[in-house]
């Protein structure tokens, strides 16, 4: 891992409430389960709303994982861990 790493906050990701219901897949990105991540930091928003920017690990519909990093996550769509 490198330090910027070690400095995020462990965060689970409702991939569901970015990309859409339960059951549906993105690219072939499994939506069911929320998945973990880093939060580097927050963003204020236009609209007074926030977001964070996120490295999450995301499960395959094959099985396989993906590493996303640094994405705009919805706070809405994050939990601590």
């Amino acid at each position: 891992m490198t330090s910027r790493e070690h400095a995020s906050k462990g965060v689970w990701v409702d991939l569901r409430a970015i990309f859409g219901s339960a059951g549906r897949s993105a690219e072939g990105i499994d939506l069911d389960a929320p998945t973990p991540g880093g939060l580097f930091e927050w963003l204020r928003l236009g609209d007074g709303g926030w977001a964070a920017r996120v490295t999450y690990v995301a499960t395959m519909t094959d099985g396989s994982t993906r590493k996303f990093v640094d994405q705009l996550v919805p706070a809405e769509a994050l939990r601590p861990r």
